[in-house]
């Protein structure tokens, strides 16, 4: 009776004992088979959600983006002709304004009263071919009066500038008191119109000076 009422107590606290290792043991279990799902269930859901919010906003984004490369596109076309159609018109102006000068130069040339007689329309026919292209004009004008030599072209392009009036008042260098033709616009364009004839187009300088001073020498004092 005694042994038994010796281990009475000792069987109650191991019985007492495996009902809490196995409480435990079911507590861990549940934890183990139930909350972890449970979180992973969770986030997954919460990362889909952020990633369906986040492809939304880009799509947007990108949607925006792109129509706005397509108005500017369409407006720097719009410039681009815009600018096109200005720069046609500069071009237009100038080459009308050009041609309405070079006209005037022209006709000026052509209804000048040829050969020049006196200081005074020499002087005006100077200042005249100072302009690059009414010396031009005047220069092809010459050259087209034509001849077979040096000798006979330079008088051709004297006669249809000069009288022998007005060319008694120069000498090539200025002697014996006369003014100087050398120094005349009207001397280099002589030359020119001498070089753009083709038969004589490699004439040497000398050679031109020297029919020149002759034709001057000719007229009368």
């Amino acid at each position: 009776m005694m042994l038994m009422g010796l281990l009475m107590p000792v069987s109650r606290r191991l019985n007492f004992d495996h009902e809490q290792i196995t409480l435990n043991s079911n507590t861990r279990d549940r934890k183990k088979s139930f909350t972890p799902i449970q979180t992973i269930g969770s986030d997954s859901q919460l990362c889909s959600s952020s990633n369906s919010a986040v492809d939304n906003s880009t799509q947007k984004i990108l949607k925006s983006l792109l129509r706005n490369v397509m108005y500017l596109q369409t407006d720097i076309k719009h410039i681009s002709m815009q600018q096109m159609e200005i720069l046609t018109k500069l071009d237009n102006s100038t080459s009308n304004i050009k041609n309405s000068k070079c006209s005037s130069n022209n006709e000026f040339i052509d209804d000048f009263n040829w050969p020049i007689n006196d200081l005074e329309h020499l002087d005006i026919i100077e200042e005249k071919i100072k302009d690059r292209n009414m010396r031009d004009y005047l220069v092809n004008d010459l050259s087209h009066l034509g001849g077979n030599s040096v000798k006979a072209i330079m008088k051709r392009i004297i006669y249809k500038l000069f009288t022998d009036v007005l060319l008694s008042n120069f000498s090539f260098s200025g002697k014996k008191g006369k003014q100087k033709f050398c120094k005349l616009n009207l001397c280099s364009v002589i030359f020119d119109a001498v070089k753009n004839q083709t038969k004589v187009k490699n004439v040497d300088q000398n050679e031109m000076e020297e029919r020149l001073k002759y034709h001057l020498a000719q007229a009368p004092i």
